[in-house]
């Protein structure tokens, strides 16, 4: 995994309360764990799309790197609670008033045997903490395929003399 810190912010303006944008930052520990660290809560209007992995839900934003659509509340509700039993996300004192355990509750399950969830009140910060840990848990999933793929590539080359041909 790349040991730089990469910096986030979630712009979300579709959901109660106004359109704010929360910045986050991906950082790596000695021993190689990526954790999530949330950091602050600005207003909608972000300038610093050039320093900044984007996520929204507006196509209307000119760029952005991820789009968080509604019908990925549940894999994003999956993803938060997954990195706070891994205890991989830290909202700061500043944020806790986003943490969407207060917020959501079970509410039954679907005819498919999902959970269904009472997400009245669910404002742009709760979204904007989903979908951050949503585009985390993707790139923890992509930086662990792409490190099996490089240790792939540079085993083949040491097992294998220039030019040898290989068949399965």
């Amino acid at each position: 995994m790349n040991d730089d810190v990469i910096d986030l912010c979630a712009s979300i303006g579709h959901y109660a309360e106004k359109p704010l944008s929360i910045t986050s930052a991906i950082t790596t520990e000695e021993n190689g764990r990526a954790l999530l660290l949330f950091d602050c809560a600005t207003e909608y209007d972000f300038e610093g799309k050039d320093k900044f992995i984007l996520i929204t839900d507006s196509t209307i934003s000119e760029e952005f790197d991820m789009l968080f659509k509604p019908n990925e509340f549940h894999e994003a509700l999956e993803a938060y609670h997954e990195l706070k039993v891994r205890d991989q996300i830290d909202l700061g004192e500043e944020l806790m008033r986003f943490d969407i355990s207060q917020n959501i509750q079970p509410n039954g399950v679907t005819d498919n045997g999902k959970l269904q969830y009472d997400i009245d009140g669910l404002s742009n910060g709760n979204i904007a903490i989903l979908a951050t840990c949503l585009y985390f848990i993707r790139y923890i999933k992509n930086a662990g395929v792409l490190e099996a793929c490089t240790k792939f590539a540079e085993t083949s080359k040491s097992l294998y003399e220039p030019g040898t041909i290989l068949s399965f």
